[in-house]
């Protein structure tokens, strides 16, 4: 059960979206940290390196929230406030209720290097056959160090598991780096949508 699902089930939506700051509260220090260790746990997580320090990949609970949520919005604007336009750039790109949202019907994992969140990335099914990736981010900082890899690697087999045949994504054209981590992992062109700025690229691979 996730954030969302745990407040409507307690008949407090309405409350919720007006102000979730007492649910926060009340649920992060309490429900919600038992609720996260019980599926959000070592046992549960992937071991990706053990050199010095502990690095893992865990399904997401609302209890990381609001550390996602901080990750996604400062590793976005770092990333692509010199592509977009400010007309077109939203910042922040996401909101808490947004990303409560998003937990709720997405399979969401995280990347943790010494119990903190260093990157991010969600696998939504979209049909029997294709799954696709979203918010896909590694901090600034952490990147270089094949921990995207190691996400995309991770929900490309929760993929396969799923009976899924194929991954599809969204990137911007004019973000080299990105699309060239993509198609250093299989993904090839499949679309070119035209958007105020340029293009964006929608791009796939078969699992």
């Amino acid at each position: 059960m996730c954030f969302g699902r745990l407040l409507r089930s307690k008949g407090h939506t309405r409350a919720w979206k007006r102000d979730l700051k007492p649910y926060r509260k009340n649920f992060y220090n309490t429900a919600l940290a038992r609720h996260c260790n019980s599926f959000g746990n070592s046992n549960n997580g992937v071991v990706e390196k053990k050199l010095g320090e502990r690095k893992l990949i865990e399904k997401a609970c609302s209890v990381d929230a609001e550390e996602i949520l901080s990750l996604i919005n400062m590793t976005n604007r770092e990333t692509y406030k010199d592509i977009i336009p400010k007309e077109y750039f939203k910042v922040p790109i996401l909101t808490i209720e947004e990303l409560l949202e998003i937990l709720d019907r997405m399979d969401f994992y995280v990347y943790k290097s010494e119990r903190k969140i260093v990157g991010v990335a969600a696998l939504q099914v979209e049909n029997e056959e294709t799954g696709k990736l979203n918010w896909v981010y590694v901090l600034p900082r952490h990147q270089g160090k094949g921990i995207g890899t190691a996400l995309i690697t991770h929900l490309e087999q929760k993929a396969r598991k799923k009976g899924l045949e194929k991954i599809r994504l969204r990137t911007i054209e004019k973000a080299d780096q990105a699309v060239n981590f993509y198609k250093k992992l299989g993904y090839r062109l499949a679309e070119k949508i035209e958007v105020a700025w340029g293009f964006n690229l929608l791009m796939e691979k078969d699992l």
